[in-house]
């Protein structure tokens, strides 16, 4: 079995891949979030700037479908046909269809057959509106404006309509198919490290707080306004796990780390808010026994000359 390092467990750690979608993960999953979870898990694999041809060649077939239905499901709910043939530039479209057909029927298929057939008589508008838009402003106009040349009305009503067992149907799709959305076995063990809770868990709380931090934010100062959110974000993961709350307060530390590394912060040079952050971290893993890991941010902070180097301002 081969094993990482402390600073490659960190690094790990810190960045946040794709956590495992391990069976027991999967079944723990509401139905009510299933969809989303999925989606975030697989676009999770997607690289920074990766195309999308090149991306969606590392999925299976199943994950393939239910992303390209998130999409058209999502596009048209928020704008219409009209959005969804815009933003996609009628990529996938016959994909799409056919993922529709298979997985829900025939009915479910025909409101974008139907818009389809008619976009192709008018795709020329929205070709036009992006060769002439010299900004995003011109193009947001001229999507706006195409509004009133492409009318979807009657293929949107009957999607609207159709939404509900759509989504019944995707889920059942889902939960049928549940081997095709689980990670096979990672060539690389990692030990207690990838003894990450194996039960959903919804992090909203942790976003809230995070947003609510942001009130506080001020552009022309980001490094302060961002310590400042850590800081209040460590105190908000202090009290939960103060009661025990392990699960809420590392979600709340994640949130934290995220901002700090969206200002560098996590390089070799670690701010007294990111020794703070860390430190307190360390201390829940351990206490929900992954000690690898919490022994990853203790040997990294004690080589750094971090350890013990907390945040008093």
């Amino acid at each position: 079995m081969q094993l990482l390092d402390d600073e490659s467990v960190l690094e790990r750690l810190l960045k946040r891949p794709v956590p495992r979608m391990c069976a027991r993960f999967f079944d723990s999953i509401p139905d009510a979030e299933l969809r989303a979870t999925l989606l975030q898990h697989i676009t999770g694999k997607r690289e920074p700037k990766e195309d999308t041809q090149k991306f969606l060649r590392k999925l299976r077939q199943q994950e393939k479908d239910l992303y390209w239905l998130d999409e058209f499901d999502n596009e048209v709910t928020n704008g219409g046909f009209n959005q969804y043939f815009f933003n996609t530039n009628g990529a996938f479209i016959d994909d799409t269809i056919t993922a529709l057909r298979t997985i829900c029927g025939d009915v479910f298929s025909q409101p974008l057959q139907q818009a389809s057939r008619h976009y192709k008589h008018q795709d020329h508008i929205h070709k036009e509106t992006r060769a002439e838009s010299k900004n995003p402003a011109e193009l947001l106009k001229g999507f706006l404006d195409s509004q009133d040349s492409i009318d979807f009305f009657e293929e949107e009503t009957e999607w609207y309509r159709l939404r509900d067992s759509f989504h019944s149907s995707l889920i059942r799709f889902i939960r049928t198919n549940k081997d095709a959305f689980l990670d096979s076995k990672p060539e690389l063990e990692l030990s207690d490290w990838l003894h990450e809770p194996d039960q959903y868990f919804d992090n909203a709380a942790a976003h809230k707080l995070s947003l609510d931090a942001l009130k506080n934010w001020r552009d022309d100062d980001p490094i302060g306004s961002r310590s400042r959110l850590a800081r209040t974000l460590l105190e908000g993961a202090r009290k939960q796990g103060a009661k025990g709350k392990y699960r809420e307060a590392e979600a709340i530390l994640q949130e934290a780390l995220e901002w700090l590394n969206k200002g560098d912060d996590l390089g070799e040079e670690l701010s007294p808010v990111t020794s703070s952050v860390l430190q307190y971290y360390g201390e829940i893993l351990e206490q929900m026994h992954r000690t690898v890991q919490a022994q990853a941010i203790k040997s990294e902070l004690a080589r750094r000359g971090r350890f013990g180097d907390t945040d008093r301002d």
